[in-house]
């Protein structure tokens, strides 16, 4: 067995804590402190660790490098090298038992077979990559953990407030030295690209290549391959991310110039932006707020200043009060779109993929309301979640609702979470999973008898139901007692004619909700006649989830289904792709908080403007071009 010691002398403290009677919290008053120079010496010092992983028990040393741009992990036993993880990749530290490494089986198999106890205020996670892995620790005591998640925080909001800032540069020079493993002074092409994806830039290799040459000015070869030194680099970092418009722009309104006068910058205030009260005040207050050097004029702009104006959130194409709640969020759900995730466990395909907590910290992140949890019986009777008759992994459900849900569930939006369940589960383990919800959640979840929800005419607002966890369960035709009561509010139907073909005298609750695959979602909007287009969904709430055979997890175009009033449309949040993207722009307008009101026509205030019969149009908008009939009532 192996020991339970951390460092060569030090031993972790005798004092066990259970997670059940141990609530671990970050102290946000630390963090939102400025970083203080010694915060960084005491990372750079570093401190002593124990690897927590399924195939583990390595005791290592974590420390800052010398340039505060990566921590290096440094094991006692032979591991070579290091193990590196930039800041730049770090998504997320965590105090506590939060990822699936600290999950309830994986806590005991990994205390059975190496003989250490764990002790959640002594452990940490560190989320970092775009798969979101983690590297999970425990410290040698509790404020060892805490001073680490704290300082580590900090560092990390200094960097990215650094790398939107005037010093840019120096960040950049910071970057290509970390790079330059060999400390060459130079970085070939491969390199270059692996620094640009570290530095979250996305760019094709031939675009990258071509403007590789336009940077390679002085000819340098490093073992027979082109290379850049750092000046050089800097040059190709601003041609990549180079905004050519923005220099036509200047050039036109200096009028020959070398710079902008605020005289010339408040008519391109006025002209261009439609600032119509942009004076001469208004222009050097602009001026002095983006010089990049420390001087007192603020009569004139330099071109890098005015693109670091221009990209600077003030001149967001999006507006600046969509950033935060906007729109009425008194009005009943079913007025609502509804930000909407699809088998949320899964992070990557639907047949092999591997099932994570981590998707629902990801996608709650991202302003997600309405998860899903495909749920079997497990061993010792304990429900798990798993998308059933595949080979994907599984999940313990009490850890997914414990460590990847209640932690994230109201953090980034206060409005109602729906936990949407696909219950495969038998009666005894209904019972089982309704009572691990109640205790988990608490006062947080929505209990429909004791609320008397099914007695309104209509469906309670997003403010009425602020912090509250709604269970919606579709699968099982008979559920336990203990399960039934929780979810009077959220009555799934497979499709709509089921719905409405319930027994005479029986009232069809609002609080009805239809759910179709992509497929039987199609056939039935379009069998619809135009006058009752709108009907199914002005108080019943409808999903639309992705069809069985896509089994690559790739997604749909929620727009059609958005068009007939679909306040949930279901999406793979793993699979990145425009259909995504265009869900997080649907969701932005509104402070990405995941509710958006629908349109005024689907809301039935106004007429929706009949079809004129023309053609498709294409609008273009920089690289993004986008069809009217995706548009539609964009």
């Amino acid at each position: 067995m192996a020991s339970s010691k951390i460092g060569p002398t030090q031993h972790l403290p005798s004092k066990d804590i259970e997670a059940s009677q141990q609530t671990c919290h970050v102290d946000r008053e630390k963090i939102s402190q400025p970083l203080r120079k010694d915060l960084v010496i005491l990372l750079q010092n570093g401190a002593w660790f124990l690897e927590i992983s399924s195939s583990n028990d390595r005791q290592l040393h974590l420390s800052l490098d010398k340039n505060a741009a990566k921590l290096l992990a440094n094991f006692v036993h032979g591991s070579n090298p290091a193990k590196q993880i930039y800041l730049t990749d770090i998504t997320d530290v965590r105090y506590g038992w939060k990822t699936d490494v600290f999950s309830e089986n994986a806590r005991k198999k990994f205390e059975l077979r190496f003989d250490v106890k764990l002790k959640e205020d002594c452990c940490l996670s560190i989320i970092y990559g775009r798969q979101r892995q983690s590297f999970n620790l425990q410290a040698n005591d509790s404020s060892i953990a805490q001073t680490w998640v704290n300082n580590i925080s900090f560092l990390i909001d200094e960097i990215r407030a650094l790398a939107s800032s005037s010093n840019k540069s120096e960040w950049l020079r910071r970057a290509f030295k970390d790079a330059d493993k060999d400390r060459s002074g130079f970085l070939n092409f491969s390199e270059c690209c692996r620094l640009l994806n570290n530095l979250n830039v996305n760019i094709g290799t031939q675009k990258a290549a071509k403007i590789f040459e336009l940077s390679y000015t002085n000819s340098r070869l490093d073992r027979d391959k082109d290379v850049l030194d750092e000046k050089e680099f800097l040059q190709f970092y601003n041609l990549v991310s180079e905004r050519t418009e923005l220099n036509a722009i200047f050039q036109d309104y200096a009028d020959g110039n070398t710079n902008l006068s605020d005289y010339s910058l408040a008519n391109f205030l006025k002209e261009v932006q439609g600032i119509q009260n942009a004076d001469l005040h208004f222009a050097q207050m602009l001026i002095k707020q983006h010089k990049l050097q420390k001087t007192k004029a603020i009569t004139e702009m330099t071109l890098p200043e005015f693109k670091l104006m221009m990209n600077s959130p003030f001149f967001d194409i999006l507006k600046q009060e969509h950033l935060q709640v906007n729109q009425d969020m008194n009005r009943p759900l079913s007025d609502y779109y509804i930000s909407c995730s699809h088998n949320t466990y899964l992070m990557g395909d639907q047949l092999m993929g591997v099932s994570s907590i981590e998707g629902y910290a990801s996608a709650l992140e991202r302003g997600c309301r309405c998860l899903e949890l495909d749920l079997w019986d497990g061993p010792n009777s304990q429900p798990i979640v798993y998308h059933g008759y595949t080979k994907t992994s599984k999940l313990l459900a009490r850890d997914v609702l414990a460590k990847g849900i209640k932690p994230f569930a109201f953090k980034f939006s206060p409005f109602p979470l729906i936990l949407s369940v696909e219950n495969h589960l038998s009666q005894l383990q209904q019972t089982i999973f309704a009572q691990d919800l109640r205790q988990i959640f608490g006062p947080s979840l929505f209990w429909a008898v004791e609320e008397k929800a099914g007695n309104t005419p209509s469906l309670l607002s997003p403010n009425q139901l602020r912090g509250k966890i709604i269970i919606k369960v579709t699968g099982a035709k008979v559920c336990s007692p203990a399960l039934q009561c929780l979810i009077n509010f959220c009555k799934s139907f497979p499709n709509f004619e089921k719905m409405e073909g319930q027994k005479v005298g029986q009232i069809t609750p609002c609080y009805s909700v239809v759910s179709m695959s992509e497929i039987e979602a199609t056939t039935y909007l379009k069998k619809l006649p135009k006058e009752t287009r709108l009907n199914p969904t002005c108080q019943t709430m409808m999903r639309v989830y992705p069809t069985a055979t896509r089994i690559a997890s790739s997604n749909f175009n929620p727009v059609y289904y958005w068009n007939f009033g679909c306040q949930m449309v279901a999406l793979n949040f793993q699979t990145p792709g425009k259909y995504l993207e265009i869900n997080v722009g649907r969701f932005r307008r509104n402070g990405s908080c995941g509710y958006v009101l629908k349109p005024d026509w689907l809301l039935g205030k106004i007429a929706r403007i009949p079809s004129t019969g023309k053609s498709n149009r294409r609008t273009s908008i920089g690289f993004i071009q986008i069809s009217n009939n995706l548009l539609d009532e964009w």
